[in-house]
């Protein structure tokens, strides 16, 4: 096994721990919701991806927000399954809107037409920027950068609905 497929299993666990420990902190919880991410495309392999969020748990500006997502192009599909921390690193004064980083592991399943099937495990690290749409629903535009055999660079946009509020 490879060092960076052993680091990227490694960060994926490291996430995954961090992440059961955040969600687990109701007390803090602020912010649940699910989102569809409708529009967005892939590099390496060159794809439309439509995929699926949820978030839960705002601790400390931080949210554990787990993710699939199906690629479509460049005679593969892709599955993703993402287990993302994200942090909110600024937002402007009454602007509603929120720049926000973050990484996750990356669990891929790669089925290409010609050949057979393969599941890989990487991890990305994101960067976004969230637009306020009410009180609880938000538009977010996502940027994902691959590390390990999943695709290089993903740019997604999507909303997401909140449902619940402080505990």
């Amino acid at each position: 096994m490879s060092r960076a497929k052993r680091y990227a299993i490694l960060m994926s666990l490291a996430v995954i721990v961090a992440g059961l420990s955040v969600s687990g902190a109701g007390a803090m919880g602020q912010k649940r919701g699910i989102g569809i991410i409708p529009v967005g495309f892939s590099i390496n392999p060159d794809q439309y991806v439509l995929g699926l969020q949820a978030e839960f748990d705002e601790m400390y500006k931080t949210r554990f927000a787990p993710s699939v997502d199906v690629g479509f192009g460049d005679d593969v599909t892709l599955v993703s399954f993402n287990l993302d921390l994200k942090v909110d690193l600024f937002s402007p004064p009454n602007s509603g809107s929120t720049l926000y980083a973050g990484a996750g592991g990356t669990i891929a399943y790669i089925d290409p037409k010609n050949f057979d099937s393969d599941t890989e495990i990487g991890m990305s690290l994101l960067g976004g920027i969230k637009l306020g749409m009410g009180e609880k629903n938000y538009y977010s535009i996502e940027a994902r950068y691959g590390i390990g055999d999943i695709a290089d660079f993903k740019l997604l946009g999507g909303v997401m609905f909140g449902f619940g509020g402080a505990e």
